[in-house]
């Protein structure tokens, strides 16, 4: 019973101190830096929080590239589908507890390079490479691939055919 006296008795003395939680600071990229599209954001640890949340956008305070999302206790983010070239990037970084919610820390802006190289090829996910028995209706899906813009697919019964689908341009990467 003395031990929770004393721990309680000097929580409220941090307290009473304006004892706070410390805010991680950008690592890369930092405030003004440019950077290429395929970035990925991260910052310094902070021990003693529940997690972390990052908003991504193209205006001050802005979600167009991501909503106020959590990253857990990771400490970087990697935009779903990448950044915008020759842009002007503004992030909001959080630190979450459950006593004390959400506390912004830190909001700054970089930027990202244009591009002239084209894109790298991607990966399929979904169905994998030589799954067997996939259903019909199944969705197809594949890694972003940075700089891309759209994507052309063919599908087909045999390894390289396209008598299924031949060419089909996707746009939009979402």
């Amino acid at each position: 019973m003395k031990k929770l006296a004393v721990s309680l008795f000097c929580f409220v003395l941090a307290a009473m101190a304006g004892w706070s939680q410390d805010c991680p600071t950008p690592v890369f990229p930092q405030d003004g830096e440019t950077v290429p599209v395929e970035s990925v954001i991260s910052w310094s640890q902070v021990f003693g929080i529940t997690a972390y949340k990052i908003r991504v956008g193209t205006t001050p305070g802005g979600n167009e590239i991501s909503p106020l999302v959590s990253t857990g206790l990771a400490t970087s983010f990697t935009p779903p589908l990448g950044l915008p070239e020759n842009t002007q990037i503004y992030v909001s970084l959080y630190i979450f507890n459950r006593t004390q919610g959400d506390t912004l820390c830190v909001s700054y802006s970089f930027f990202t390079n244009s591009f002239t190289a084209p894109p790298g090829c991607t990966t399929l996910t979904s169905p994998t490479d030589g799954q067997n028995n996939v259903p019909v209706q199944s969705v197809i899906r594949w890694n972003y691939s940075p700089t891309a813009t759209s994507y052309r697919v063919s599908v087909g019964t045999t390894p390289g055919g396209s008598e299924l689908e031949n060419d089909l341009v996707v746009t939009g990467l979402s």
